[in-house]
């Protein structure tokens, strides 16, 4: 019989070289794209770092040089690339070397599978295409901007008395309430209904990402299927997965609420409606109607939330550029404006499209996988079953693409151009390059894109004509730390505007 100090040395040797060879590349793995360390990746999400400071240390001087790194994700090697030709040939996908794996595919056992499904941003072939004809309509369609405004209005009046409830000389924070402007928004818009019942903490992914990664275990278990087969959950991770699961129980009870409603004209093209109809037709099963559902609530509300209190934070540390946007909003545009009007306003357009760059939402997003050899440019070399992803934070601010070092992570909105031709121009080339991806490229592109701008637009606009901000002296600026890029707890003084349009 063996001695358990024997047993306990055989497990020395053994579970390290198991672990090494569980995590070793395959064989035929690139082996022209530089290795981040997993010790390395493991070490930033127990000390929970940001993705932008884990992307500035660890993965820019490695991409910068090499146009690709390799990242450890759900159990396998990952090709993350930034240089723009490589995201381009990506996002476009000419010889269908590709095809969409999300969270669902790759770990559907996970509160990530749980929360996402299968859905429009991640499905392939014929089921993709059901998705479109039934979401697109509904999301592509014409808006009128009179809520936007009208909630857009109600935010500054909501910045003013959190500001007076505190005194002029405290910093507030703007986290709760652009949130709620944003989830009106999307419920009036969407959900046809004005009354989102829960809250912020029990909505926002990132607040539910948070509250799953308290614990080590939970901040990590992503990383390793092995833990999905482990009975045991870190309450952290319970926590979470019970909020999933009442946002999924939520969206379902609204969308059922509003089937064969008294519709007013053109209430009928609203995404609810044609989710809930399509699933009373059979068209969608429950679980791809639940799903859509959530991963539409996520994309049409959070993204648009956090940047535009990127926009705050750089207008408020920037006020000369906050003066010249609330010039142009003043000058240039009559009280009662419509989109188009918005829309011919350089300063505006080209504040958005910098903030943009600089903190696009998604600043990593690994949910491609190759179906067949694939070769990346001229030199690297994919086999089939590859999960590739591509960082539009990195390629944003590559310093060989936007004006040096310095240049690529200043906020800079003239490097768009001074007239609105220039800055759409300047957009499009950027765009159809692979420089600026804050929506994907080509047939994948994003759907509310357009709907997004506008809210953005109409939403800055309404509070640079109102209010004027600065950063609290007591705020340092940091990135969150959640999956999604931006600024976190950053606190402003806010002052009404004495003259502001009627």
């Amino acid at each position: 019989m063996l001695s358990p100090i024997y047993v306990f040395a055989l497990l020395l040797l053994f579970l390290p070289a198991f672990a090494f060879y569980l995590t070793a590349r395959p064989h035929n793995f690139p082996r022209n794209v530089p290795v981040i360390p997993l010790w390395v990746q493991i070490r930033s999400k127990l000390l929970r770092t940001s993705r932008v400071a884990f992307y500035n240390v660890h993965v820019r001087p490695l991409a910068e040089k090499h146009g690709a790194v390799a990242l450890w994700q759900e159990d396998c090697w990952t090709v993350v690339v930034s240089r723009p030709e490589y995201i381009a040939q990506v996002l476009k996908n000419a010889n269908q070397e590709l095809e969409k794996c999300g969270t669902y595919v790759r770990n559907p056992h996970s509160n990530g599978g749980l929360f996402f499904g299968e859905n429009i941003i991640d499905s392939n072939g014929t089921l993709h295409a059901e998705f479109t004809e039934i979401i697109k309509p509904a999301i592509t369609r014409r808006f009128s901007i009179d809520y936007l405004q009208q909630e857009s209005r109600a935010l500054t009046t909501k910045l003013c008395s959190a500001q007076n409830s505190v005194g002029a000389d405290v910093g507030i924070s703007v986290d709760e309430v652009l949130w709620r402007w944003s989830i009106n928004i999307f419920a009036e818009c969407f959900l046809d209904t004005r009354e989102w019942p829960l809250s912020m903490h029990e909505t926002s992914a990132q607040k539910i990402t948070a509250v799953q990664s308290r614990d080590w275990v939970s901040s990590v278990r992503n990383m390793f299927l092995i833990f999905n087969f482990i009975p045991w959950r870190p309450i952290g991770y319970r926590k979470a997965t019970a909020l999933i699961q009442q946002l999924d129980d939520t969206l379902f009870d609204i969308s059922e609420s509003r089937k064969n409603p008294s519709l007013g004209a053109g209430d009928e093209l609203k995404l609810v409606h044609r989710l809930a109809s399509a699933h009373e037709a059979g068209q969608l099963s429950e679980f791809h109607y639940r799903s859509n559902l959530k991963q539409l609530l996520l994309a049409g509300h959070e993204n648009v939330e956090v940047v535009l209190q990127s926009a705050m934070y750089e207008l408020a540390i920037n006020p000369r550029i906050q003066d010249l946007l609330y010039n142009e909003v003043t000058s240039d545009l009559p009280p009662d404006y419509s989109l188009n009007e918005l829309d011919r306003l350089p300063v505006l357009a080209s504040i958005i499209y910098e903030t943009l760059r600089l903190y696009p939402p998604l600043g990593t997003l690994i949910n491609r996988k190759t179906i067949k050899p694939m070769r990346l440019g001229s030199d690297i070399f994919l086999p089939a079953g590859t999960m590739v992803g591509w960082s539009a934070y990195g390629v944003h601010t590559d310093p060989q693409i936007w004006g040096g070092r310095d240049a690529a992570r200043r906020f800079d909105p003239s490097r768009w151009g001074s007239t609105i031709q220039d800055v759409r121009q300047t957009a499009r080339s950027a765009q159809a390059r692979g420089q600026f991806v804050p929506f994907s490229l080509h047939a994948r592109r994003c759907l509310g894109s357009t709907f997004a701008l506008a809210q953005l637009k109409v939403g800055l606009c309404e509070m640079v004509r109102r209010v004027e901000w600065t950063q609290a002296r007591q705020s340092e600026f940091e990135f969150n730390k959640s999956f999604i890029i931006g600024p976190f707890n950053c606190k402003f003084k806010v002052a009404e505007r004495r003259q502001s349009p009627e």
